[in-house]
């Protein structure tokens, strides 16, 4: 099963708030009127000074030893209570489309195409499919890699509409593989509107968390540049698996894992209700890539030849998938997003071509 970031850090939610800590804080922020658009840390830490003395002392203890670990605790515990109390659903997105979905254009896409399925939900991406590796003279010496991302939407006091995607990519020391995983937090506040082009806005934000100008910091430079392409490469996937969800060709399987698990005739036990909901919704599984095709996409994406224009050539090669702006209706006068998957084009050999993400 795919692993859920709420699951597993659920426990280190509670050892670090205590017990009921989402129903605690509920309390709170419905008591001071709160809205999910103002939910930032100084909210947290407010609420935090209303708690007990072995709390705060807790809090303070851990601010005092590592500052850095706190505050994203504390981050992750907004993403992680809206999803609670919003009764986010689990989405895993399977490997073949999700290397159709990862390189699919979005130029000239509008915010306003993008609607939720529900009001929270979580996407895990399978393993490695978005990950890049940092080498230091040629050695790996850590692999950071996609895990997950929250999608909520929420709106402001004036009612403008966002989508709220923080996305987690987790970093593995190759040097050192038994050495805890790192985590590294990418968040985006995405304004939904009919004049918001997606990909246009994607660029600035990421022009603003990770500048590409040349430092005196020649590895500081050099990280912000990779953490930059698996963020760009993570955030694409998210939106369009939040536009393949939309389209006539979306392929949806419930998946309940305990029905999947063989029961002890001896030991027969009722199952939870913690347990029932230990499912998820599989995105794609009967969407499958011509075997022929299958290391011309992973080709494609690796993340290496991300500066590279599509090179031209003779024969064949891969169209990658696109949005298509389609004309319907009475006199063709509405529009709606269709998704295009990618195709094979011109006549001969198969050519395994590079391209630009856009």
């Amino acid at each position: 099963m795919p692993q859920h970031h709420f699951d597993r850090n659920k426990a280190d939610i509670y050892a670090m708030f205590g017990n009921r800590a989402f129903e605690k804080f509920d309390e709170y922020i419905k008591k001071e009127k709160i809205i999910f658009y103002d939910l930032k840390p100084d909210v947290v830490f407010n609420w935090i000074s209303t708690l007990s003395d072995k709390v705060i002392n807790r809090i303070n203890f851990m601010m005092n030893s590592d500052p850095h670990f706190t505050y994203i605790g504390i981050c992750n515990f907004i993403i992680m209570y809206e999803y609670w109390i919003r009764k986010g659903k689990h989405f895993h997105i399977d490997n073949d489309l999700a290397n159709m979905l990862v390189q699919t254009d979005i130029h000239k896409v509008k915010s306003s195409s993008i609607k939720l399925p529900f009001d929270s939900t979580y996407f895990t991406v399978p393993n490695d499919l978005v990950h890049i590796d940092l080498t230091d003279e040629g050695e790996v010496v850590y692999s950071c890699y996609a895990e997950g991302a929250y999608v909520s939407e929420i709106k402001d006091e004036n009612n403008n509409i966002y989508l709220r995607i923080s996305m987690f990519n987790s970093v593995k020391n190759k040097k050192n593989p038994e050495k805890k995983e790192g985590q590294i937090g990418v968040n985006l506040l995405l304004p939904i509107n009919d004049t918001e082009d997606v990909f246009n806005f994607l660029e600035r934000h990421l022009d603003e968390m990770f500048p590409l100008t040349p430092t005196k910091d020649v590895n500081d430079y050099y990280i912000k540049h990779h953490y930059r392409i698996i963020a760009k490469r993570f955030i694409l996937l998210i939106i369009n698996s939040l536009l393949y969800l939309q389209s006539d060709k979306a392929v949806l399987e419930h998946v309940n894992v305990n029905k999947n698990k063989i029961e002890n005739k001896t030991h027969k036990k009722k199952r939870s209700k913690k347990n029932a909901d230990n499912s998820y919704i599989r995105l794609g599984k009967k969407v499958t890539i011509n075997p022929s095709y299958k290391k011309v996409y992973e080709k494609l994406n690796t993340l290496e030849s991300e500066d590279n224009n599509r090179k031209q050539y003779k024969g064949q090669w891969i169209v990658r998938g696109h949005w298509r702006n389609q004309p319907y209706g009475e006199g063709l006068t509405q529009r709606k997003l269709i998704w295009i998957e990618p195709y094979v084009k011109g006549v001969g050999e198969l050519t395994e071509a590079q391209y630009t993400i856009k």
